[in-house]
């Protein structure tokens, strides 16, 4: 749709009106809507207004008149002014709900007995899973505006959906219902976005949502480092399937870090420096590269290193946690000079802390590491582990990537090789005992769960300090 606006007459001709769209467009048409919303409705919450704008929306056409299916694309489709004002039921929240939503992504607010929400589970008038294994379930809950008995329908090509209870039943305006909805793939394609919607039909009303999932053949971690004293030796991916046919997988790599030793003092941090506190290192990136990690690794567990990059764009990339050691690692990176600053900003008594700057492009492979069991064989939603292993590898660090067959990403893997007696300190925020990891849900009450959830906390810990290491788009879908 294109709406007729004012417009800057530098670059248009000398025009003062044109033709515009997009979601610049988009956002203060939908603002200026809710207005409207709440003049009618005065006490309704801001997650009721936009549950009624969602839920009421009606096909957005493709060019041919046909309706276009891609919700990721059109959202809940177009906002319906007749109907926006009686959506029937609502998914509301509160602002305690969002808090909970948000200490529930990891993030510790600090107030006591608050409590957290999975992402899954915000109560949303939409649904999405990035990585769908197995069976997964979510919850929500719904507000009558008009009671009466509404029966869900569900559509998602390939997944199978199912909605319990299915049936719901409001007495009075302002009753809640909260119900489960599980997704399970079927034959959906791997890797890729199914998409569909979820109606509760009733009190002649439609009240729909847009689902988006995605089946995986493999949920794995984003990135993976092992420490190996010595050339040769093995660690293990964990690994949750999502099929029950074999998994093929590929390995590129492991490709050896230029590496620089140095040994620096605390002092002031200055970009573009080499002085006692603070080192200057530049790599070429070239074209086609898959991917580029940059790193500093201490020697010291007890020192903090931080690390700032400024890239062929002259974007500076600032990664400096409280962690000892820092990384960057960047898929798909542009060609051109990588600039690397290196700054000591802490150590136990001020003391001279020995570190190693890495810099490692990924290549073909080449043959000094494999995977087993290959092809991965697991039943859909069953938890186990991949087996990496190394030889012939000299002292310094490397990095590979393994790709999984039906997977949407690949797993980016850092092997550290040490002297043997020698203490090099990974970044803690790649180590896999130190995260939650595929399977590592937290609420299934094993009795290991604490320890790991303390050191997850103890990563978060680490991360607040200034970090950016997210250079691709993320994938914010849950």
């Amino acid at each position: 749709m294109a709406v007729l606006a004012g417009v800057s007459p530098i670059g248009t001709g000398g025009d003062n009106f044109g033709f515009m769209s997009g979601t610049s467009m988009a956002a203060p048409h939908v603002a200026g809507f809710g207005a409207l919303i709440l003049g009618k409705n005065a006490t309704w919450s801001p997650a009721t207004v936009k549950s009624a704008m969602m839920t009421t929306a009606g096909d957005v056409k493709n060019a041919d008149g046909s309706k276009n299916t891609d919700v990721l694309a059109t959202g809940a489709g177009q906002v319906d002014p007749a109907r926006v004002l009686d959506p029937g039921l609502v998914y509301d929240a509160n602002g305690d709900d969002y808090l909970k939503f948000i200490q529930g992504t990891g993030v510790d607010l600090g107030i006591p007995g608050l409590g957290t929400t999975k992402a899954r589970d915000m109560n949303v008038p939409s649904f999405s899973l990035g990585n769908l294994t197995g069976r997964i379930e979510v919850t929500r809950t719904l507000t009558a505006l008009t009671p009466g008995t509404y029966r869900a329908k569900t559509d998602v090509p390939g997944v199978k959906v199912t909605v319990t209870p299915s049936i719901l039943t409001f007495g009075t305006a302002g009753e809640k219902k909260t119900f489960k909805v599980s997704f399970e793939n079927q034959n959906a394609a791997l890797g890729k976005f199914a998409m569909g919607s979820l109606t509760w039909q009733g009190a002649n009303k439609n009240v729909t949502s847009p689902i988006a999932v995605r089946p995986q053949s493999v949920v794995t971690s984003k990135d993976v480092a092992f420490t190996s004293e010595g050339g040769t030796g093995s660690g293990e991916l964990k690994v949750v399937s999502g099929t029950n046919n074999p998994i093929n997988m590929t390995l590129d790599g492991l490709s050896k870090a230029d590496s620089s030793a140095i040994e620096l003092v605390p002092g002031p941090g200055v970009l573009g420096a080499t002085n006692a506190s603070n080192y200057a290192k530049t790599v070429q990136v070239p074209a086609g590269s898959p991917l580029a990690k940059l790193s500093v690794y201490s020697a010291d567990p007890n020192a903090d290193f931080d690390m700032y990059v400024v890239n062929p764009a002259n974007q500076l990339i600032q990664v400096a946690t409280s962690s000892a050691s820092e990384s960057l690692s960047i898929p798909n990176p542009a060609p051109g000079t990588y600039r690397i600053f290196v700054h000591l900003y802490d150590s136990p008594n001020g003391q001279a802390t020995k570190a190693s700057v890495d810099a490692a492009i990924l290549g073909a492979n080449v043959g000094n590491a494999t995977l087993t069991p290959n092809p991965l064989r697991l039943a859909n939603g069953t938890s186990g582990v991949v087996k990496m292993s190394w030889k012939g590898l000299a002292v310094g660090s490397y990095i590979g990537r393994v790709t999984f067959a039906g997977a949407s990403e690949p797993t980016f893997v850092s092997v550290l090789v040490t002297p043997s007696g020698a203490v090099v300190v990974p970044p803690t925020s790649e180590d896999q005992d130190s995260n939650d990891g595929p399977g590592d849900s937290g609420d299934d009450g094993k009795k290991d769960k604490k320890d790991k959830k303390d050191k997850g906390k103890k990563v978060k810990k680490e991360q607040g300090k200034i970090q950016n290491q997210e250079l691709d788009r993320p994938n914010n879908a849950i």
